[in-house]
């Protein structure tokens, strides 16, 4: 797992990395907050999209985001729109985000696609997970470098259709899977 001390990460920022979490509710809030402080990060807090939007694009402000974390469901903007308001910003449009969200539909996971996230987790998240897709999402920021995965560069698929129906298909695979458990261990 990478964290900000690594010598990847601090090549990239002398200082450590400041997440933006974009979460309306206090308690998922101070959990993030004390993960990303415990693994040596710089955490803002914002309660609600539009207030998140307030502090990613302040010229004024005495930290900027290197990376951005939104629930989906949030008043005044949700997270899709917050993302897609990050993406139209000139300061921002590069910013990584990731979304957190308890939905799992394959239709929000589109949606997230559409308006610009960079990855997106669901709820309830294994913190090394969360970290290692932190990692892995400020290591490739501002790259047109391949992706990697567990330090193997990949090669990718040339049609675009053929990458989006394999990631699509083998989430809604997870997801199905996910709800026969669930139905069975509710048995």
């Amino acid at each position: 797992m990478s964290t900000p001390s690594s010598p990847a990460l601090h090549a990239a920022h002398p200082a450590p990395p400041v997440v933006l979490v974009a979460e309306d509710s206090p308690t998922q809030a101070l959990k993030l907050q004390f993960l990303l402080e415990d693994a040596g990060y710089t955490v803002l807090l914002a309660s609600d999209g539009e207030q998140a939007l307030h502090l990613a694009t302040d010229q004024q402000a005495a930290h900027r985001p290197d990376i951005v974390i939104t629930d989906i469901l949030m008043p005044w903007l949700d997270g899709y729109q917050f993302t897609k308001a990050l993406r139209e910003h000139p300061a921002t449009a590069s910013l990584p985000v990731l979304m957190l969200t308890t939905l799992s539909d394959p239709k929000d996971i589109v949606q997230g696609m559409e308006c610009g996230a960079d990855a997106i987790v669901t709820k309830p998240y294994d913190d090394g997970q969360l970290l290692d897709q932190i990692a892995r999402l400020l290591q490739h920021t501002g790259t047109q470098s391949p992706p990697t995965y567990k330090g193997r560069e990949l090669a990718l698929p040339e049609n675009p259709h053929r990458l989006f129906s394999l990631l699509l298909s083998t989430y809604e695979s997870a997801v199905a899977q996910t709800r026969k458990l669930d139905l069975a261990c509710a048995t």
